[in-house]
């Protein structure tokens, strides 16, 4: 074999290595227990898809009220490591209390596991009640900017 073959059979492996053979789908909540006026956070994360489809969010609506929806891609490589994804971010907000499951949901041909979920009645513990809210800063910095 040539230098050149040999070069180009070498690429073709170390693309094939780096290439995931398919995307899958992983969901987690920042919490496990919630109460009912209080938000929280789903990651649903699909590895080695950068155009992933859209996840279908409709099974959520059945006990939960979508508050908002962000949309992350990253690429890193590292050590001759390739790894890249894109995660969303749904802000929920349940509809009632009880043990609730967040549904499967699918992204592509893929789909995550269901989680379950407590959801407390009244207010989350060590939530404060509306009012007013006082803030204390010192800093030992001689310029301070905003968004340091």
């Amino acid at each position: 074999m040539t230098g050149r073959g040999l070069r180009t059979w070498l690429c073709i492996v170390s693309l094939l290595l780096c290439t995931p053979l398919r995307a899958e789908v992983s969901a987690r909540v920042d919490r496990d227990t919630v109460s009912v006026s209080e938000t929280f956070e789903l990651h649903l994360r699909v590895d080695g898809a950068m155009n992933a489809d859209e996840p279908e969010l409709s099974p959520l609506q059945q006990d939960f009220e979508i508050l908002s929806t962000s949309r992350n891609h990253r690429i890193s490589l590292m050590q001759g490591q390739r790894e890249s994804y894109t995660e969303w971010v749904i802000v929920l907000l349940a509809r009632r209390s009880g043990d609730l499951s967040i549904p499967a949901i699918t992204v592509g041909d893929e789909t995550s596991a269901p989680i379950p979920l407590t959801v407390r009645e009244g207010r989350a513990s060590g939530s404060t009640p509306s009012g007013d809210v006082s803030l204390s800063l010192e800093t030992d910095a001689g310029d301070v900017h905003v968004q340091q």
